[in-house]
């Protein structure tokens, strides 16, 4: 049997361009918070948004206290996201408390108004780029699958908003209604950046776990080849599939460009969109598939329908495509 040869020049390549983006992604989030948020006391959910909190009442560094929060959440979760996606959260999240900590607070806005805003849209960025080398910054979305583990009817989006609704609602009872408000602004500001990119067809879904439906096992994907890019209506598709409608089961790859999808709809939800197209992938029968995509975290899942074979749902996030 002859090997598949495996170009590690280039794995280290993408890896060091992956930690780079997470790098900097850090750094800018950080920048929102020391230029935009500290200096008036702008709690933007999440557990930074929860560290911002603390720090005024125990003197803590914003940072040391994210940090602190963080590390059960991920010692707890990282088995529910893959060991992959886990190191490199735990690595942004360390270099985000870091940077915050480091970095002087200094007010680059002049008044809470345009801090909001402009913070939001800076920490939108710097997330973007986190969630585009397949990383998170903080461990709510840890948290947020563990309560839906638990307790199924409250889904992964709807733990999330809630979370940002207590923080938004401690941070208004302890720096003011005002400042609560502003919080709500640079949340919506930041979640925008993830609409435009979903707007603008130019995408890309990172797989991190894969599962038949109904009730298979579920399977980590470690694989960074693997993912589905949207770039002006044509659709790389690149991802392990699950083919057969009774047992026995089996394993396929479905590796296909698609320069014509049937049927692209782009339709917003409370938690983000709802994108669906259709193709045959150059069969007889006709594969659809679903992205339930969630704006404030940039996670996403993805379901693979089709008449002959089980569901098949992903989930993972999403990145825009340059």
């Amino acid at each position: 049997m002859k090997m598949e040869k495996i170009d590690f020049r280039a794995e280290g390549k993408q890896l060091a361009w992956d930690y780079l983006l997470v790098t900097l992604g850090a750094l800018l989030t950080a920048f929102a918070f020391a230029a935009f948020f500290l200096p008036h006391d702008i709690a933007p959910g999440g557990v930074t948004g929860i560290a911002t909190v603390l720090s005024s009442v125990t003197g803590l560094n914003v940072g040391l206290l994210s940090f602190l929060i963080n590390l059960p959440l991920f010692a707890i979760g990282w088995r529910r996201v893959g060991l992959r996606f886990a190191v490199r959260s735990f690595i942004s999240m360390i270099l985000l408390s870091l940077f915050i900590d480091v970095m002087p607070d200094f007010d680059l806005a002049g008044n809470m108004m345009l801090a909001a805003i402009f913070g939001g849209v800076t920490m939108g960025a710097g997330l973007g780029l986190v969630v585009r080398a397949g990383a998170t910054t903080g461990g709510t979305d840890m948290a947020a699958m563990i309560v839906h583990e638990h307790w199924s009817m409250f889904t992964v989006p709807m733990v999330l908003f809630a979370i940002d609704g207590i923080v938004v609602i401690i941070a208004a009872l302890n720096f003011g209604v005002q400042a609560g408000l502003f919080a709500l602004v640079s949340l919506y500001t930041s979640t925008k950046t993830m609409d435009s990119v979903i707007l603008s067809r130019n995408f890309q879904f990172n797989p991190q776990t894969m599962q038949r439906q109904p009730a298979g096992p579920m399977r980590q994907i470690i694989n960074p080849a693997f993912n589905v890019g949207v770039w002006d209506g044509t659709v790389d598709i690149c991802l392990p599939y699950v083919k057969g409608y009774v047992p026995p089961y089996y394993t396929t790859i479905i590796n296909y460009t698609v320069p014509n999808v049937q049927g692209y709809t782009t339709e917003q939800t409370h938690e983000g969109w709802m994108v669906t197209f259709s193709t045959s992938l150059f069969s007889a029968s006709t594969y659809t598939f679903t992205f339930e995509i969630f704006s404030r975290t940039g996670g996403a899942n993805l379901t693979i329908t089709n008449p002959w074979y089980n569901p098949v749902e992903y989930s993972g996030t999403i990145s825009q495509l340059y």
